[in-house]
């Protein structure tokens, strides 16, 4: 078990540091995908690398292929439980406000985004969801990732501006 949690920890460690710019992925792929997923709050011993349910996008939502996924401090103090009720945040919670990848497949009510775009996403405080192999984001979440920026500049950009350090 502790191996697991260990391998997680490094898994979200290391996806920025040796992230590839990402290819499109069938739709067909499965129903099933890996996650890092907090069941309970605490240290870096909490997460779980584990197999869940692949979401399925609805009309206003974007299925991203995650390429790379930030460690952001907001994610380390919601991972602690000290935020839990001042963001609403419940478990079992995959974590990870910044990432980047593919848009796999798009809603019918998404114009601004095709299948194959490479993208980028800041996901709410309370459903958290970029420690995964694919994230839902709604339209107002996500954007076009520019092609002269590779996908984990992006989300070195995105981990930097966060203003609010958590002590």
């Amino acid at each position: 078990m502790m191996k697991t949690r260990i391998f997680a920890c490094l898994f979200v460690l290391t996806l920025c540091a040796q992230a590839r710019e990402p290819e499109p992925s069938p739709k067909s792929a499965g129903t099933k995908m890996k996650a890092v997923v907090l069941h309970v709050y605490g240290g870096p011993q909490v997460l779980n690398y584990e197999e869940t349910p692949r979401p399925e996008p609805g009309d206003d939502e974007v299925l991203i292929r995650v390429v790379p996924a930030s460690v952001n401090p907001v994610d380390v103090a919601i991972r602690s439980g000290k935020y839990a009720e001042y963001f609403h945040t419940t478990s079992p919670l995959i974590p990870g406000m910044d990432a980047a990848g593919v848009a796999n497949t798009t809603g019918s009510k998404i114009s601004a985004l095709k299948a194959g775009d490479p993208v980028y996403a800041f996901f709410t405080l309370r459903e958290e969801r970029g420690y995964a192999e694919f994230a839902l984001a709604k339209e107002n979440e996500v954007g076009r990732k520019p092609s002269s920026i590779r996908s984990r500049r992006v989300i070195r950009a995105a981990k930097s501006s966060c203003a609010w350090r958590p002590i």
